[in-house]
């Protein structure tokens, strides 16, 4: 390692443990939020992946994943956390999820908040407390399932995203071919009772996985992923629909997303322009690199975010991917 390199870290040491012997900066760890993790397996928060969450009303925090336990307590693939970040007891999962044994782990994809404060659930289980639900299930706000929803057999393969319309109806997307034993080509929507909405008709739908849905306020929908082709045309990793199922066609993306990537993610910004994140290096022919090279300067970040991870008692891996991801 070059000299001056290691002697421009001990000049920035100093100025890290300053920085926490006067405050917090932005993007520091909070130590108030979960204080009962100490780091280096001691509690240590999560056991397992955190695949998404979100944050409801009241300021808790509903999180699915491939985990079997929070902070030392049982929790399988699905936990409520409160505003400092200890375990919501009052949210009861039971067994919580199960994985399918064909699968082998157990992965928790996505969850959605409805109106009236349901949680639906998607990802790659066979079961919920002891109740076959092949990939999605729906559970009142206190953990316990919701026997409105019937999903009869489910799906026959992985869901990767859910997004609730303003109707109540259900989009999911991911890699299966059929719902509930119905062909439906990795998306479909879902009545809130369960029930296969057959007024959303995407013919022979798409040839590969759907990994990410946006709503927009007009009501089409985005969709991203790993496919080339919807309904017998080339669509590269990106496409809208209409409301009905059939393919916007006033969007245009050209030659898509590159060869051998995947969109992971699409979010709407407030003027209704249209962030996509994931793994490609070209979008319609333009170098746009989602995955970094990491420069000499890059390479200086990650070490002093490891320096800061030993600091505020994280683990520096997970904490290197919580500072890289967006």
């Amino acid at each position: 390692m070059n000299r001056f390199y290691l002697f421009f870290l001990m000049l920035l040491i100093p100025l890290l443990l300053g920085s926490q012997a006067y405050g917090q900066n932005p993007g520091d760890n909070d130590p108030s939020f979960n204080p009962d993790d100490t780091g280096f397996g001691e509690i240590d928060g999560f056991n397992g992946t955190v695949r998404d969450m979100v944050r409801l009303a009241d300021g808790k925090i509903l999180a699915v994943g491939t985990f079997t336990a929070y902070n030392g307590t049982s929790r399988s693939g699905i936990a409520r956390i409160n505003v400092d970040g200890t375990l919501d007891t009052s949210f009861d999962p039971g067994t919580g999820f199960t994985s399918l044994p064909s699968f082998g782990n157990l992965v928790v994809n996505t969850i959605a908040i409805q109106g009236d404060g349901k949680i639906v659930v998607g990802g790659v289980f066979a079961r919920f407390n002891g109740l076959a639900l092949n990939r999605i299930a729906r559970l009142n706000p206190d953990g316990t399932y919701d026997t409105d929803f019937n999903p009869g057999s489910g799906f026959n393969g992985g869901v990767d995203r859910i997004a609730l319309q303003v109707d109540g109806k259900i989009l999911v997307g991911g890699t299966f071919t059929s719902y509930n034993g119905t062909a439906r080509n990795r998306f479909v929507r879902i009545e809130p009772n369960g029930n296969l909405d057959t007024s959303l008709d995407v013919g022979t739908g798409f040839n590969n996985g759907v990994i990410s849905i946006a709503i927009q306020p007009d009501n089409k929908i985005l969709l991203g992923g790993s496919f080339t082709s919807f309904n017998g045309v080339t669509q590269n990793r990106i496409t809208r629909l209409n409301l009905d199922g059939s393919r916007d066609t006033d969007f245009n993306t050209g030659t898509g997303v590159s060869t051998g990537s995947f969109v992971w993610r699409i979010t709407l910004q407030p003027d209704n322009k249209i962030l996509v994140g994931g793994e490609y290096t070209r979008f319609n022919g333009l170098t746009r690199n989602s995955l970094f090279d990491l420069t000499p300067m890059e390479v200086w970040t990650m070490i002093l975010i490891l320096v800061q991870a030993s600091m505020t008692k994280l683990d520096p891996f997970k904490y290197w991917q919580m500072e890289k991801s967006w």
